[in-house]
């Protein structure tokens, strides 16, 4: 999985190119998964209504 995010350059422009250098992050699945798994937990049991089905979740 490739994730690329644009930063802006220290020094403006360089040789020419844009003020913009992408920077490529590879992350791998197993990466992201547990950072992101609690995340989404949190914020399903947070919109379940009742308190005993939230416990239940």
């Amino acid at each position: 999985m490739r994730l690329s995010a644009g930063q802006a350059s220290p020094s403006g422009m360089e040789g020419g190119r844009s003020g913009k250098s992408k920077d490529v992050i590879r992350l791998q699945r197993e990466s992201v998964i547990p950072v992101l798994k609690p995340k989404l937990i949190m914020n399903l049991a947070n919109l379940i209504e009742h308190g005993t089905d939230r416990a239940e979740f």
